[in-house]
């Protein structure tokens, strides 16, 4: 599962998440609505937005003919103790779409995505004891790629710009695409709950 992580410089858009009430499907005139909301640790919650979208069908000459609508559904992962939440990244308008929603139902419009830096990255490293297996970054117009490294090395200073790094994290990939696209080889439930906190922790 891929997520982009957001930032809230105010931190009582939680509570108020948790006192929306959740739709079975977005409401007639809404394009995204709050379909379920699971508190999963006092700290901890769990909120899945519903869309509703359509596949569009036609030909080059005579354009649309058909529409067929389907419904979709976006993760998110929002923590009380923390301003960083993450969102379930399948396309970027999608993500927007959720955002706008957030900003619209709890009045908070001090929310913006989050580009990690090298610091935050090496947090992560060490505070989920991964093993890098790749690392990809630049430095005065120039590219390196390397392979098996520890967390010392000179590819984490700050004057280089990271641009992708792949771990190895208790035998499950995860992947950080240009600052902000977070990636586990993993979608299940009890995992997904897991590493969302100690990932949110390590940025604490």
């Amino acid at each position: 599962m891929n997520f982009n992580l957001f930032k809230s410089e105010e931190c009582s858009y939680y509570e108020r998440i948790v006192k929306r009430k959740s739709r079975f499907l977005s409401q007639k005139n809404n394009d995204v609505d709050l379909f379920h909301v699971n508190k999963l640790s006092p700290n901890q919650l769990h909120a899945v937005f519903h869309i509703s979208d359509e596949y569009k069908f036609g030909t080059k000459n005579s354009g649309d003919v058909l529409s067929v609508p389907f419904n979709q559904y976006i993760n998110t992962f929002f923590f009380s103790d923390s301003s960083m939440f993450l969102v379930e990244a399948i396309n970027d308008n999608y993500s927007n779409m959720v955002i706008d929603n957030l900003v619209a139902k709890t009045k908070n419009n001090q929310i913006r995505k989050m580009s990690l830096t090298n610091r935050q990255m090496l947090d992560i490293v060490i505070s989920l004891d991964a093993r890098i297996k790749l690392i990809e970054y630049e430095r005065d117009d120039e590219s390196f790629e390397l392979e098996n490294v520890d967390s010392y090395s000179e590819a984490f200073e700050d004057t280089n710009n990271i641009h992708y790094l792949l771990l190895n994290v208790k035998d499950k990939l995860m992947s950080i695409k240009m600052g902000n696209t977070i990636s586990v080889n993993n979608s299940e439930e009890d995992y997904l709950i897991r590493f969302t906190g100690e990932l949110i922790n390590a940025l604490k």
